[in-house]
């Protein structure tokens, strides 16, 4: 859970707590309205390719030599759970 930071209290510049937990420290205060953008293209590729990563080791988890088939499903299935990580699918 993250904790609450006085804005007054932030310098700095980016603290790593590993691949996925990086937090970014403000060196100054921000306009109340100022806009933020969000680069959904980074996030969402991000997304993907952590999930490639982990369906591929996942495949190879249990078997020296999985199926095709059976890589493109873990590989499938990973991205598919990375990607909610980042996204609320609207259910319709």
């Amino acid at each position: 859970m993250a904790e609450a930071v006085d804005s007054k209290s932030i310098q700095g510049g980016f603290e790593s707590h590993g691949r996925h937990h990086t937090t970014m420290k403000l060196t100054r205060r921000l306009h109340p309205r100022a806009e933020l953008k969000i680069n959904t293209y980074v996030i969402i590729s991000r997304a993907v390719e952590d999930g490639i990563h982990r369906g591929w080791n996942r495949a190879f988890k249990y078997a020296e030599s999985p199926s095709s088939d059976t890589i493109k499903s873990e590989i499938e299935k990973e991205v598919l759970n990375s990607l909610t990580e980042v996204i609320s699918w609207s259910e319709d």
